[in-house]
């Protein structure tokens, strides 16, 4: 406990004082370092508040290490065409005068009221200061976040709570990438939000976007991508800290409903729930026929990926290998059909109970229906009756360990 915290502006809305000098105070008692990520208004805060003296005892102590940031994260939006793009903008490439030593100098002078000196005192402070860049995985991962409907919009709903209060009504919130961008489908009327919004922020200072929606989730995600830098915990502010977590819950919800689904999926469909991997563990099946199957998994990851993280993978698989085929012209269809979707309902409804109890209701169904493959085109349950069947019946009717050179 208490090795390293990374602290960021904790107040949004006091461009002056973004920092809480009390609460970095205390951190500065209690944890082994303190990391704050400044940029120019935080790092003046800083100076003004500790004095040169100080903030460079507590530099070269390395109690406290500032990592300065010129780099703003944004969304650059095309109004024209409702296009959003998050961008990385440098304020010391596009002036030199914004650089970290020319801000020091500026600093310094003003604190000492003499050039020379306050010159020396910068170049001291600039060496024990990093400068922070992002990478580009971090910068590459933020397209993939950003079109990710589920988690952008229930981050959505997070900030109106905290931002517009008085809002009650159903967040649609749907960003879609295209080569062009991000645009944003939406059912949320922002005019009537800023009036809101805007008695208690003055439209100065912002107003209520698609824009700044999505801004606001990156710059969540460059919390979480900067605290596991440092391996350090984080304070940040209100909304910041609401989007880390509700960050965490729909990892952690997402991971939860694949491996439940994973589950059921192969007990349905293998007769075995624990097939792929007693056959491995067990020396039934060599790594060297494993892998020719995973290989073979690409068009059937693909149609995983695709399907929405609300819906059902079992019942979604069912669908698609009955599209056109002999089911539809089987008489009593409907009923049949029904009875399929119902499996589906039923995993939604038995879920909260276990794994267990959802796959003994659902196999009673299953076993009813005979599945055949379409005449044409691709369908999941060729991947699954083509490679993955016949490696796992080749590991039952082998008792004897194989070798794998």
């Amino acid at each position: 406990m208490f090795s390293a915290i990374t602290i960021r502006a904790q107040s949004l809305d006091n461009v002056d004082a973004p920092i809480d000098i009390g609460n970095l105070l205390e951190c500065l008692l209690f944890y082994k370092t303190v990391y704050v990520v400044a940029t120019q208004k935080m790092l003046r805060q800083l100076v003004r508040a500790f004095g040169t003296d100080n903030l460079e005892r507590l530099l070269e102590s390395q109690s406290l290490v500032i990592l300065f940031s010129d780099e703003m994260l944004g969304i650059h939006s095309n109004a024209a065409h409702d296009l959003h793009r998050p961008i990385m903008i440098s304020s010391a490439e596009a002036s030199p005068q914004y650089s970290l030593l020319e801000e020091l100098k500026r600093l310094a002078v003003e604190l000492t009221g003499k050039t020379g000196k306050g010159r020396r005192i910068a170049l001291r402070l600039e060496k024990l200061i990093p400068k922070l860049t992002f990478d580009d995985s971090f910068k590459n991962g933020l397209y993939p976040l950003l079109s990710n409907q589920p988690l952008v919009e229930t981050a959505v709903k997070t900030i109106l709570r905290r931002l517009v209060p008085e809002f009650t009504g159903e967040v649609q919130f749907a960003p879609e990438r295209t080569p062009d961008g991000i645009v944003v489908h939406s059912n949320l009327d922002f005019a009537a939000l800023n009036r809101y919004y805007h008695t208690r922020v003055s439209p100065k200072h912002s107003s209520l976007s698609p824009a700044l929606m999505l801004s606001y989730v990156s710059v969540a995600e460059s919390h979480l991508y900067l605290a596991a830098r440092q391996l350090s915990e984080l304070s940040v502010d209100p909304i910041g800290a609401d989007l880390v977590e509700a960050r965490f819950v729909h990892l952690m919800t997402r991971s939860k409903r694949s491996e439940m689904e994973r589950h059921l999926f192969s007990e349905l469909l293998l007769d075995d729930a624990k097939a792929i991997r007693e056959a491995f563990n067990t020396g039934k099946v060599p790594i060297s026929e494993v892998v020719p199957v995973i290989m073979a998994a690409g068009r059937f990851k693909d149609w995983l990926v695709k399907q929405d993280a609300d819906k059902n993978i079992l019942r979604e698989y069912y669908k698609e290998i009955s599209k056109g085929n002999f089911i539809d012209r089987l008489p009593g269809k409907t009923a049949r059909w029904a009875t399929f979707a119902g499996i589906g309902i039923m995993m939604d409804a038995v879920l909260p109970l276990g794994i267990g109890k959802a796959a003994e209701v659902m196999l009673s169904a299953v076993d009813n229906f005979f599945v055949e493959k379409m005449a044409k085109g691709w369908t999941p349950n060729q991947f699954i009756d083509e490679h993955l069947q016949p490696l796992l019946k080749k590991a039952e009717s082998d008792p004897s360990p194989p070798k794998d050179n």
